[in-house]
């Protein structure tokens, strides 16, 4: 999965890549939108799947991962290489908003997150306009006369100008009811107003904001508040070093994990698990998944000769303490292939091929 950081110069996006990343990029320093995309490839902490490995021991751990991008402020003036930006950040499958939350010597603005926030949705807007726009432009002119995708044409041009009425009255596309046919057909375009959102208001004290966090959860699903500069020099840390840090400044946990479960809620993520004394492993899917679809999360030929799948819940499995007696419970189903997977399910699909 590939998660955007973006944001407006100075809101402190590759401090929060820092944070995230543990990659130490500089920062402070205002980079052009033809600038360098710093990409870091990140561990969804899972303490369940910690306490499955505590139990196999086995020869392989794997968490699931997302990739960030760390992206450069988005311009509020067209400028060169602010199309390319954007056609970069519209590859990612969620986004993460870094909204300013500090005094800044690099910008005269006042802090004013919510502004901030309108502001990039206004420019996510612009954006799908203009791939709209474009698109019915061709559309118009393919659909007058005769070809053999003409009716496909038609049927895709009446959805992009539904999208183009949603979009006009700035309202994003996400909130716009697409049957399966319509979804296909825009899917193709990444539209950015359809992404899954999350809002982190950085910040540089520890003061609550349940005012700003309340306009800001107005308009966006998550928010969380996170004072970057702290969360970067704990990410530099050793274990040790980290719980002392941590208990220091009264802090729970580092804010990655926050933002990933974040990450997860937006974009209706959950896990499943497999294990055994090769490998025990962590897959990220949506909420909705069939057994067939996490099945082919492993590979496709699992899923192409899918016959069933032996589902223990995590609990279960936790009470009972080892797969025998779980079996021995009766608490193991065989499930065929539109099993809703359920969060924690650990798996062994039987297939044939």
């Amino acid at each position: 999965m590939k998660i955007g950081l973006c944001g407006f110069p100075a809101s402190g996006k590759s401090t929060v890549f820092n944070a995230l990343s543990a990659q130490g990029v500089p920062t402070g320093i205002p980079t052009p939108p033809q600038g360098d995309r710093h990409v870091a490839a990140v561990p969804v902490p899972d303490l369940r799947l910690v306490k499955l490995r505590d139990i196999y021991q086995p020869k392989k751990f794997t968490l699931s991962q997302v990739e960030f991008t760390d992206f450069p402020g988005i311009p509020l003036e067209e400028t060169k290489g602010k199309g390319e930006l954007m056609a970069d950040v519209r590859a990612m499958d969620a986004l993460v908003l870094v909204l300013r939350g500090f005094e800044s010597d690099l910008v005269a603005e006042e802090i004013d997150p919510v502004g901030e926030l309108a502001s990039l949705k206004a420019e996510f807007l612009l954006a799908d306009m203009a791939m709209i726009e474009k698109r019915i432009e061709r559309l118009e002119a393919s659909t007058k006369k005769p070809t053999k995708t003409q009716d496909r044409d038609k049927k895709e041009l009446a959805v992009l100008l539904r999208c183009q009425a949603q979009v006009e009255s700035e309202q994003s596309l996400s909130e716009m009811k697409l049957d399966s046919t319509e979804e296909e057909m825009t899917r193709g375009f990444r539209f950015l107003t359809q992404k899954p959102l999350v809002a982190v208001l950085n910040i540089e004290d520890d003061a609550a904001r349940p005012d700003l966090v309340a306009k800001i959860g107005a308009e966006v699903a998550v928010v969380e508040l996170m004072n970057a500069k702290i969360e970067e020099e704990i990410s530099q840390l050793d274990e040790e070093e980290r719980t002392a840090f941590l208990a220091d400044f009264g802090i729970e946990e580092p804010a990655r994990g926050r933002i990933l479960r974040a990450i997860y809620e937006a974009s209706g993520l959950h896990s499943f698990f497999t294990v055994g004394e090769d490998e025990v492993r962590a897959w990220a899917i949506h909420q909705q998944d069939h057994a067939v679809t996490a099945a082919s999360k492993i590979h496709s030929d699992i899923a192409r000769g899918f016959i069933r799948a032996e589902v223990v819940g995590y609990e279960d499995f936790m009470t009972a303490g080892d797969m025998k007696t779980v079996k021995a419970n009766g608490q193991a189903r065989l499930e065929g292939k539109e099993y809703t997977v359920r969060d924690g399910d650990i798996i062994n699909f039987r297939f044939s091929v």
